[in-house]
């Protein structure tokens, strides 16, 4: 393992649904204190949230709605279900594992 791997800028990341695996790559220095935090009592304002939050520091994913690529846009993001949305910025967040303060 190299530590310049771990802290580099594009991090890849297999999220696994069931049988299923969804693999993102995500934007490690775009990952801050102020990102770290989600509180939101509504729901509009948490799925709002993540859609920026997630359309910020994806990359790339290979999830597609009918054979169609899922583009990575807050817009687009929005349209999803707020569970999937929150388990892939729950596992960027302990990917990341304490680099969220840098």
């Amino acid at each position: 393992m190299k530590y310049e791997d771990i802290v580099s800028k594009e991090q890849k990341l297999q999220i696994k649904f069931g049988e299923e695996a969804l693999n993102i790559v995500y934007d490690n220095t775009k990952l801050n204190k102020s990102t770290s935090i989600a509180v939101a009592d509504e729901k509009e304002l948490y799925i709002d949230f993540l859609a920026e939050f997630l359309s910020t520091v994806l990359v790339s994913w290979d999830l597609s709605i009918n054979d169609k690529p899922v583009k990575i846009s807050k817009e687009s993001l929005i349209t999803l279900n707020m569970a999937f949305l929150d388990r892939i910025y729950k596992e960027i967040q302990e990917s990341s594992a304490g680099f969220f303060n840098k």
